[in-house]
């Protein structure tokens, strides 16, 4: 780019370029009073792009936000299949057969290699890992890499290899089928509206039905605990009644003994009450299931207070670029979605060191 200063230019010209390639703004006056200071700026907008960042830096801000860009694809990628291959295990597991014996090894071997992966415990002083046998590293459930490879081993993963992949293309055949009848409902035009109709109101009743009996398990559950604490209640008034008529050598000890282990015995099935307030609770889900729930709603809780605090310094730290290029701004946004994706990566080795 030629120096404008070289040529002919007005004030007005040379304020305007100064303006438009500097994030200050330059008016025709300053240029009139301060020529050699108009030349200065002039010089420094052919360094400096419209925001104020050299354009080497802006080169290199660039091309790292692409290789960003392309590294998020990837662990996407990976996530998703890894996502999608224990979902179909866990449906190829439901069963007593061979196959779904050899399956539910091969989930078991899977689940080894993440809690060695993810659950490794903080390392002890020298003097405990000399006693322990060596540098031998420590984990949760005390899972090594050799543990993983003798399990992989004995599994001989390559009899279930086969079916395990035909098992993955059906898996996405039925959901790209799922996909395709929103992006393209032209080819599925051939089903009865009725027969839909009537899936809706199956799908419709059988939710009024388990809601009902939601709520009459949980009026049951709240109505047994309610008489329990009253119970419970009487008896430990009426044990100080004794206990205070024995104190008066008014009566003799056997009552309060008695009603001593009676309030014991109380106490236990009131614990049981309770443990059947839970059956009753999780008695539409397995064990599976279960596990997956309270790991999502710990992930969940620490995602939203992370979201919450990454928000707020976010907010902080962009007031001093209101004005801003807006493709900086997308280069800066695109930056902290790879920090939380970063941050939701490790999540579950920060739940297992909890």
């Amino acid at each position: 780019m030629a120096h404008l200063s070289s040529e002919v230019v007005s004030a007005e010209a040379l304020s305007n370029h100064l303006s438009e390639s500097l994030p200050v703004y330059v008016s025709h006056q300053d240029v009139t009073k301060h020529p050699q200071l108009s030349h200065l700026l002039e010089d420094l907008s052919l360094r400096l792009t419209p925001t104020g960042v050299f354009r080497g830096t802006h080169t290199r801000l660039m091309h790292a936000s692409a290789t960003l860009k392309h590294a998020r694809v990837k662990y996407l990628e990976a996530a998703t299949l890894h996502r999608v291959s224990q979902d179909v295990l866990l449906n190829m597991c439901d069963g007593e057969t061979k196959k779904e014996r050899g399956m539910r090894k091969m989930l078991e071997a899977v689940t080894l290699s993440e809690l060695q992966d993810h659950l490794v415990l903080v390392q002890s002083s020298p003097k405990a890992q000399e006693e322990s046998g060596g540098n031998k590293e420590l984990t949760l459930f005390g899972i090594t890499p050799e543990d993983v490879l003798a399990r992989c081993k004995a599994l001989k993963p390559e009899l279930y290899i086969k079916d395990l992949s035909s098992a993955m293309e059906t898996f996405l055949e039925q959901e790209w089928i799922k996909i395709s009848s929103f992006l393209n409902p032209i080819d599925f035009e051939g089903c009865d509206s009725q027969d839909s109709t009537k899936v809706v109101e199956h799908l419709e009743n059988t939710k009024q039905r388990l809601a009902e009996e939601s709520n009459k398990l949980t009026h049951c559950v709240i109505q047994t605990h309610h008489f329990s604490q009253k119970v419970y209640g009487l008896l430990f008034e009426y044990s100080k009644i004794l206990k205070s008529l024995v104190s008066k050598q008014r009566l003799s000890l056997y009552p309060a003994h008695h009603l001593a282990n009676s309030l014991v015995t109380l106490k236990t099935h009131f614990l049981k009450l309770r443990c059947l307030e839970l059956e009753i609770l999780t008695a539409t889900y397995n064990s599976q299931s279960v596990r997956a729930l309270k790991l999502l709603q710990g992930h969940l809780l620490q995602r939203r207070t992370q979201a919450e605090e990454s928000l707020a310094k976010l907010r902080h730290a962009m007031d001093a670029y209101k004005h801003l290029d807006p493709k900086f701004q997308d280069l800066l946004k695109e930056y902290s979605k790879l920090q939380e994706d970063i941050r939701f990566a490790k999540m579950s080795s920060d739940i297992g060191s909890l």
